[in-house]
């Protein structure tokens, strides 16, 4: 992902939470963007965000609806969240 491409990520996601907090979508996109960004802390942030808005979350219930259809970008997507501390 382009460093351009992921700021407006962030921005966009950013504003869903703003005016949502409880997306719990949202929140993963930032923790996913926010490790290709370098940006650990805030990506473990938003991990403990996700699992205190939702407890009993996890990596692979979530992924059997994964929009992300093509596979290398879904386990991309994946390792990312795991970097961010979600499994």
């Amino acid at each position: 992902m382009s460093v351009g491409l992921a700021v407006a990520v962030v921005v966009t996601n950013e504003q869903a939470v703003d005016i949502n907090p409880n997306l719990i979508d949202a929140r993963l996109y930032l923790a996913a963007t926010y490790v290709c960004l370098d940006r650990l802390d805030d990506a473990k942030w938003e991990a403990q965000e996700i699992l205190s808005l939702k407890p009993d979350f996890t990596l692979a219930q979530w992924a059997l609806g994964d929009p992300v259809k093509e596979p290398r970008s879904s386990e991309r997507l994946l390792d990312d969240l795991r970097s961010a501390g979600l499994f």
